[in-house]
């Protein structure tokens, strides 16, 4: 009776440990999740403040009218919304902000902000400058 209790006693510790184990791979699998996904919308905002400055740059949008939110994937804008009327898979809406430099009248400073918009705390996923065309005076 004494060796059956033993193995009865090792094999609810080993279940246990495996119990554990996975329990600790499922619990950094979506710490992973989490972080892919953060690093997915700080790309996608990246390349909407660079689009956006090079739009400045080259003269076809100003600060006052680049400004407000902004659908990423661009593609994704021609697919209809779902059934149920909810935007499509992996359509994601930021919030695209570009003021005047206050230092430099030729600079324009362009932040984008993650999909809640620019609240009272929230930083940049993204920011950069763009240097805007000179206005002749005529």
């Amino acid at each position: 009776m004494n060796r059956r209790g033993a193995l009865l006693l090792e094999l609810i510790l080993s279940l246990g440990l495996l119990a554990a184990g996975a329990m600790a791979v499922f619990a950094s699998l979506s710490h992973v999740s989490a972080q892919q996904e953060t690093a997915a919308n700080r790309l996608a905002a990246a390349d909407l403040a660079h689009s956006a400055a090079a739009l400045l740059e080259a003269g076809l949008a100003s600060p006052t009218n680049i400004n407000g939110q902004t659908p990423w994937p661009a593609d994704l804008l021609a697919i209809e919304s779902t059934p149920d009327g909810s935007p499509p898979l992996g359509l994601r809406t930021f919030w695209v902000e570009a003021s005047l430099d206050d230092n430099a009248d030729a600079v324009a400073i362009v932040r984008v902000f993650g999909p809640l918009g620019p609240g009272i705390d929230a930083a940049p996923l993204a920011e950069t400058i763009a240097v805007l065309p000179r206005q002749d005076a005529t």
